[in-house]
């Protein structure tokens, strides 16, 4: 919408995050037409509404799972790159960790382990195996 107005950030806005300062410096616009204002006012009134169910979802999340994957959370919490919302994202996917009977085992669940194709007295590998459970792979 900015853009179709020709109004153009400051560059120290002018990324993917929304700070409290860019919100409030949309805000204190002044639109030629009172329906682009009204349009923008809309449009922040929804972004508002959004961040505020998007923050109370992540609290529960959060809460939900240091109450009841507390040891599992903490421990995936512990490595370097693994995020609160990756943590669960995995305890989601996984459920039960102990159910493998080893790192082997879900290695492969995951599908982090090589494609191996051998034929007599040749084998191969052909890199990492297509079978996988895709979205747990990328986390």
């Amino acid at each position: 919408m900015l853009l179709y107005y020709g109004v153009n950030l400051p560059e120290h806005y002018d990324n993917i995050n929304w700070s409290k300062a860019m919100i409030a410096w949309i805000q204190k616009l002044k639109w030629l037409y009172p329906t682009a204002a009204n349009t923008m006012k809309s449009r922040l009134d929804e972004y508002h509404f959004l961040h505020a169910e998007y923050l109370q979802i992540c609290n529960d999340l959060r809460k939900y799972a240091r109450t009841c994957y507390k040891k599992d959370y903490y421990l995936l919490r512990s490595i370097p790159g693994v995020g609160p919302f990756i943590a669960i994202a995995i305890l989601s996917e996984i459920g039960d960790i102990r159910r493998f009977k080893g790192i082997d085992r879900l290695s492969s669940y995951v599908g982090l382990v090589p494609s191996l194709h051998s034929s007599g007295e040749k084998s191969y590998s052909r890199g990492i195996t297509y079978r996988s459970k895709n979205l747990l792979r990328s986390y």
